[in-house]
């Protein structure tokens, strides 16, 4: 698989867990709107619209995420400074968020772009998904440490299995070894009982 392909593919998977999960949220909230407080103006349509845009966002962001994630892992570097990088991180790309959410959100609901009005209510929806978007990038860096540990893992156990292969090799070899080098008398006999009998005359019939 060519690395053009194998980039493809990591995309199509992300794009594909995220519409589950803005999919899952939208029936959920569509589920409890009839117990809610706010209710939803336009039924399921809001509802899938609001979650779909808020995953296909992060969905944009996730392979910054997870570049940061390699880049500062939990382990091998300092915490606090691991700490520092994601948390600055988090608030950048939920401010990130917000303000993208608040400009398209409006236009799918069929209401008619208007910059100036749609930036007042940055503020207000930032307050609103403030703390969702900082629990989902801390998410999405648990999930790409654990696929690292993983995949460290499993190289692990892939370098000790090929090491025990060679060092059975290694075993298997040395007893002939051991054999040959161990019997230099009969060695000489056989050696010396093929000279003889190359060097002797043919008999007469």
């Amino acid at each position: 698989m060519t690395p053009t392909s194998r980039a493809w593919k990591r995309a199509a998977i992300v794009f594909g867990i995220w519409t589950a999960v803005g999919l899952f949220r939208a029936l959920e909230r569509w589920t409890i709107d009839p117990v809610s407080t706010t209710r939803l103006e336009f039924g399921f349509r809001e509802a899938l619209s609001q979650n779909l845009l808020f995953s296909y966002i992060w969905a944009a962001f996730t392979p910054l995420v997870s570049r940061l994630a390699r880049r500062f892992p939990i382990a091998g570097r300092p915490i606090a400074g691991t700490v520092a990088v994601h948390l600055g991180a988090s608030a950048l790309l939920a401010t990130a968020h917000g303000t993208l959410f608040a400009l398209a959100y409006p236009r799918l609901m069929g209401v008619p772009f208007n910059f100036l009005h749609q930036m007042k209510g940055i503020p207000s929806i930032l307050t609103i998904f403030l703390l969702a978007n900082v629990l989902t990038y801390w998410g999405v860096v648990g999930i790409c440490w654990t696929i690292e540990a993983l995949r460290l893992s499993r190289e692990r156990e892939l370098r000790a299995s090929q090491l025990e292969a060679q060092l059975a090799a290694r075993a298997l070899r040395v007893p002939v070894v051991f054999t040959l080098h161990g019997a230099p008398d009969g060695l000489a006999h056989v050696d010396d009982l093929v000279r003889r009998a190359t060097a002797a005359p043919p008999r007469a019939r």
